[in-house]
């Protein structure tokens, strides 16, 4: 749609009082330039219209672009300040949910047909469950599709259509302090064996090999994601399908291996004695004053130790419960995604916010300020630590990846796995019971 300069005019005025993206000046400044602008502006409207000519045109996306993002997103601003740049007559609302309550909001609004255009939504089932109640544009043709790997791109997909764009990764590994290692001369384990002679070594001299946090049970996740990478999706790359299909459940040898090593660590007591009393933040602070070795957490935790500890010397790699001479895949998962209404009123406007973001100038300014990866890869990335610049190059850019484990169950199962993840560590149960528990549920739950 085109407007006329005088409707422009107006329109930008409008969008001094009502966007929040900056002050238009001071009120008796303003109030000047405004009362100059808007007399030249009918002068030259009038002179127009006086000789027949028609009113002059100009280009640009108009009407309203609401924006609901979660409140853990980055910061978008960068990107709504350049749409603004591109179309000063599209007015951007922008409204920020609670990181608790964020979801809930989310779904009222769907159901009551008020989506916004743009909103967040999270990887796996709850972007599959959205997308099948016809709440998501596709978007499987944009151009910045073929960017991402296709591996996160099923993250949000159903049925191989695209529904979201992933913004924010992550990896989940093994956090080791090279400090420590090299005080006891010891290299980076590569498979479970070497792993379990480092915790020895560090155990003996007094140093606990793992830190936990396991009282925040979502941290005992890190490990079973990190470890199914290798166990799971590096021996049976398509294991959700088959999870899926019946063709095979929680069973699987991968699942029974990961937690019987998990249980030679836990047994060990390479996690201390306080493993459940524990909070991440506890854990991150142990870490980084040197009372742990090693932590299994996600790569977002590099920065809370830098806080700490700025020159320690400290890596990344994928969780090592290989067996020697097998392959090491670490684990490299979406966190956050933009999805599309498709009932939005201004859907060419969503779709080049989208573009924005993944412009290769403005994505990669907007990650190094951040200090996080980009997701696209042929943006570099600069600004990360060194330690997820190494992550990524080994596993990432290699593609010996993969994702979270438990993204693709049905939706609200992760919740009761969690807390009973925080049984197996604490020792309540065992393997079998615990794969017992796997299969019932996510059969109660299909």
């Amino acid at each position: 749609m085109r407007r006329s300069g005088k409707m422009k005019i107006a329109a930008a005025l409008l969008l001094c009082s009502t966007v929040v993206l900056g002050a238009c000046g001071s009120e008796s400044s303003q109030n000047k330039e405004t009362a100059k602008v808007t007399e030249a502006a009918g002068t030259a409207a009038s002179t127009e219209l006086a000789a027949g000519e028609p009113e002059k045109q100009e280009d640009g996306l108009t009407g309203e672009l609401n924006i609901f993002v979660h409140v853990g997103s980055m910061d978008i601003n960068p990107v709504i300040e350049k749409m603004q740049q591109e179309n000063p007559d599209l007015k951007i609302n922008l409204e920020m949910g609670s990181g608790t309550q964020y979801e809930t909001v989310l779904k009222t609004k769907l159901s009551a047909g008020e989506a916004p255009d743009i909103m967040t939504v999270w990887p796996g089932s709850r972007t599959a469950d959205y997308a099948a109640k016809g709440y998501l544009e596709k978007l499987t043709e944009e151009p910045w599709t073929a960017r991402i790997p296709a591996t996160i791109n099923s993250e949000f997909s159903l049925e191989d259509d695209l529904y979201a764009m992933c913004f924010t990764v992550g990896g989940e590994g093994l956090i080791y302090n090279q400090d420590l290692f090299d005080q006891y001369n010891l290299s980076v384990p590569q498979n479970f064996d070497e792993l379990l002679n480092v915790c020895e070594t560090f155990q003996k001299n007094g140093v606990q090999p793992f830190a936990s946090g396991y009282k925040d049970d979502w941290v005992i996740m890190r490990y079973t994601n990190s470890a199914f990478a290798t166990l799971g999706y590096g021996r049976e790359p398509d294991f959700d399908k088959k999870l899926a299909s019946g063709e095979l459940d929680f069973s699987y040898p991968g699942w029974v291996e990961l937690f019987d090593k998990y249980g030679v660590l836990l047994d060990k007591h390479y996690f201390g004695d306080a493993i459940l009393s524990t909070d991440s933040s506890q854990a991150i602070a142990d870490f980084a004053t040197g009372k742990t070795a090693m932590m299994i957490h996600t790569s977002s935790t590099i920065s809370e130790i830098r806080k700490v500890s700025p020159d320690m010397k400290l890596g990344l790699t994928a969780t090592p419960v290989n067996n020697a001479g097998e392959e090491l895949y670490a684990n490299w998962k979406s966190g956050l995604g933009f999805a599309v209404s498709s009932k939005s009123k201004n859907k060419e406007a969503a779709k080049r916010f989208l573009e924005i973001w993944a412009d290769p100038e403005v994505n990669e300014a907007l990650y190094h300020n951040n200090g996080e990866p980009t997701i696209l890869n042929d943006v570099p990335s600069t600004g990360t630590d060194p330690a997820l610049q190494d992550f990524y190059s080994k596993f990432v850019s290699t593609e010996k990846f993969a994702l979270g484990a438990h993204d693709r169950w049905p939706a609200g199962m992760s919740n009761n796995w969690k807390k009973k993840l925080q049984e197996f560590v604490g020792r309540q149960i065992n393997t079998e019971q615990m794969i017992d528990w796997l299969n019932e549920e996510y059969q109660s739950m299909k």
